[in-house]
């Protein structure tokens, strides 16, 4: 266990009533310890502190590399069109399903505004009472789903489910704040109007 700071330290190497060295013969360790003890635990203190740093930024760096590993996986898992957005409503993340649906044009719109760039104008009021009623209910895991006319990759509108997920209430400016889901509902409609043709 890495002592928290420099009272810890120093409790340890008392408790012992030792220097921190393996031979009592050293004669002039013994003495410069004697002599600069002080200085010497805070020394202690401050490298056992910023080990302890260190391990504390490795494991979080560590632990958001498998949260968007976890993302990238259902996003690409998904037949939906998976986007993972920042507080903002501004495109972070996205799957497969995403990019053959909507090609090039997500690339250059990385960070920008969902609504804008994936909606046709008629449905971005939309957008914006399923983002207000959301942040109302301040419920992570709650989501709202509405049918709207998304752009593909041509800039041709094309019918869609969209479901807008709340992920936390309360984000950072780089958190993730929201997932939505597209999904494309040509094939429904064309399965069911060949159903009532040959009906």
């Amino acid at each position: 266990t890495i002592p928290a700071d420099a009272s810890e330290v120093t409790g340890v190497l008392r408790a012992n009533r030792a220097a921190p060295f393996e031979s009592v013969s050293q004669t002039l360790l013994q003495e410069l310890w004697s002599r600069q003890q002080g200085a010497i635990l805070a020394l202690l203190a401050a490298a056992a502190l910023v080990m302890t740093a260190g391990g504390t930024l490795l494991w979080e760096h560590r632990r958001l590399k498998r949260a968007y590993r976890r993302v990238g996986m259902l996003a690409d898992a998904s037949r939906d069109a998976v986007f993972s957005l920042d507080p903002q409503g501004g495109l972070k993340l996205w799957g497969q399903a995403a990019d053959r649906l909507f090609g090039a044009r997500l690339t250059q719109a990385r960070g920008e505004p969902f609504a804008p760039h994936l909606l046709a104008p008629a449905c971005r009021p939309t957008w914006q009472r399923l983002q207000q009623t959301l942040r109302a209910q301040a419920t992570a895991g709650a989501e709202l789903a509405s049918e709207v006319r998304a752009l593909d990759a041509a800039g041709q509108p094309f019918p869609a489910e969209l479901t807008l997920k709340l992920v936390e209430p309360t984000p950072t400016r780089h958190q993730t704040a929201w997932l939505a889901f597209l999904r494309d509902l040509r094939p429904e409609r064309n399965s069911q109007l060949r159903t009532r043709l040959m009906a």
